[in-house]
């Protein structure tokens, strides 16, 4: 697994990512109407928006055949007090790298 700062090139492949893991991550906890609403294209445009804002750091994982299988948002501090640069807001990994063994639920 390769994991690389994202580009705009990425946002669909992690699109993908974000849907279908929600899809089978949560069914059975989320309500199937709002699963079956999640779009692609919303994801998309919002990956987008994240990877032109400079203040967001965003970075993917590549599998061995350089298809996204996951990604990593880090968004700026909210904290005033503290010295920290940034927060990790999202993990996300397709199902099949999680059964792979190489993240844990």
């Amino acid at each position: 697994m390769k994991i690389r700062r994202a580009s705009i090139q990425d946002t669909e492949g992690m699109a993908k990512v974000h849907v279908e893991s929600w899809k089978t991550t949560y069914q059975g906890i989320v309500a199937d109407t709002f699963l079956n609403s999640l779009s692609i294209e919303y994801r998309k445009n919002r990956w987008d928006e994240m990877i032109n804002n400079k203040n967001h750091f965003v970075f993917v994982a590549e599998n061995e055949h350089g298809e996204t299988s996951g990604f990593q948002a880090v968004d700026p501090s909210d904290q005033t007090i503290l010295p920290i640069k940034g927060k990790c807001m999202r993990f996300i990994f397709w199902n099949p790298i999680k059964e792979k063994g190489w993240v844990e639920r």
